[in-house]
This record gives C-alpha cells, structure tokens and sequence, in this order.
C-alpha cells in the first residue's frame, strides 16, 4: 500500500471514491469515509450542518425507504461539499455510496424505490444511465 499524501484538496481527483497517492502520480486508491474525516479533521463539524428540515419531514412521508435514501444523499451531499468535491461539474450530481449504504442499511432494492418515491415527489432529480448508479441533484425548495 503506498503512502496517501495529498498536498491539497485539488490532490483528490474529482471522482467519489478515489484519490492520487501524489501529485501527478498515476497510483489510484480507494477511499473510505473514514480516509476522508482523516485527511480533514474539521469534518466532523462540518458534517453536523442542519438538515433541511422541510426537504426530510417530506421524504418521511413517503415511506422508510425513501426517508433512508434522503437521509445517504443527505450524507453524501455534506461529506462532499466538506471536502470540496464540489469543483466537480455542477449539475453532474451525486450518487449513494457503498458506505452510505452500508451505514444506513440501504439494499439496492431500496435505494431505487427510494429514489422513485423521492423523484416522484419533486424531491430530487435523478439521471440514470445504463451500467451506472444513478446520479441525484438534491432539490430544496
């Protein structure tokens, strides 16, 4: 395993997942959270920025799993504008991690009717391609 060393958040290769061992270096890892809350020891601060109380009593309403996806896209929404993977293109969207759904007990089956009622209820925007997970832009109105 080599040594992760990133020199600034611009190091962290746009893509959630993944990150450069160096600068310039063509070496890929996988990231977990857990990687990311080291690399930023602030996180953890940042993480606890309210909930959009209004978009989360909504996604409630309409059943358990799409409160469980709301509350990963929610996760996985602070995580990355705490690390600035923002940069990326805007409108490009975000997808539920294999973390996210670990720690919130999100099955593949879940996730999609998740997504659907979340969809269907203004929610959120979801694009899908075939071969991917389904990219999400979060909707508070």
């Amino acid at each position: 395993m080599y040594p992760i060393t990133p020199i600034h958040s611009a190091d962290i290769i746009p893509f959630p997942g993944w990150k450069c061992a160096f600068m310039g270096s063509a070496k890929l890892q996988p990231v977990t959270d857990a990687d990311l809350i080291e690399l930023n020891p602030g996180i953890n601060k940042l993480l606890l920025k309210p909930l959009p109380l209004a978009w989360i009593a909504k996604a409630s309403r309409l059943g358990n799993s799409s409160l469980k996806t709301a509350l990963a896209l929610w996760y996985v929404h602070s995580l990355q504008s705490a690390i600035m993977l923002s940069n990326r293109h805007r409108g490009e969207g975000i997808y539920i991690t294999r973390q996210a759904s670990e720690l919130f007990n999100i099955t593949r089956n879940c996730e999609r009717e998740g997504l659907r009622q979340l969809e269907t209820a203004g929610l959120v925007r979801v694009t899908r391609k075939p071969g991917s997970k389904a990219r999400v832009l979060l909707r508070f109105e």
